[in-house]
């Protein structure tokens, strides 16, 4: 209950901060919406391995880039992995700028995150797998973080980019850092 609520108020706020600072004549004139799937692996500073992958909604005003993106993370499951496997998911809402309007674009954007999931305890429980590890008590946690992302796209035609982001979730649990591939779709520059 306490992580939707959290959840909620973050919409609520996200959407209010973009109404109100950006609206024209009480209109709000977005442009160049587009739809980002992105995969890739992650890290974190207690040396967890994993994939992760995930959909973003971009969309721009005016050189500011406005993002909501979910992505999943799950822990590799190698020969001897100890149980249970970690998974985290989030929700994060990103505001910045990008520079480049034709065939290259940078993005900068930074944001707030509804970061949750599971994670192995403390408390050994007993055996692992068959190839060994051991199993551990399950640790379901919810934290707010702090989300940045530095995104490289080549746009070849004005409906579609290819690219590399760069991001990272910051928060008390869980610190991750990741490269991701990623294909966009939508009106992404003016046609030529």
């Amino acid at each position: 209950m306490k992580s939707r609520l959290i959840l909620l108020v973050l919409v609520l706020v996200v959407s209010v901060l973009i109404s109100n600072s950006f609206s024209l004549n009480g209109q709000v004139r977005f442009t160049n919406p587009s739809l980002k799937a992105a995969f890739g692996m992650y890290t974190s500073w207690q040396y967890d391995l994993g994939y992760t992958g995930g959909l973003e909604v971009n969309t721009a005003l005016k050189r500011k880039l406005f993002s909501i993106d979910y992505l999943h993370y799950r822990e590799m499951d190698l020969f001897w992995s100890s149980q249970p496997r970690e998974n985290y998911n989030q929700i994060a809402a990103y505001l910045g700028t990008y520079f480049g309007e034709r065939l290259l674009r940078l993005d900068l954007q930074t944001g707030l995150s509804a970061f949750w999931g599971v994670q192995r305890g403390d408390k050994y429980v007993g055996g692992g797998s068959t190839w060994g590890g051991a199993t551990y008590n399950k640790e379901r946690f919810f934290e707010l973080g702090i989300p940045m992302k530095i995104g490289f796209k080549i746009i070849p035609f004005h409906f579609l980019a290819f690219g590399i982001d760069i991001k990272g979730n910051f928060n008390l649990e869980k610190q991750l850092i990741y490269p991701l591939l990623t294909l966009e779709m939508g009106r992404l520059r003016k046609k030529k």
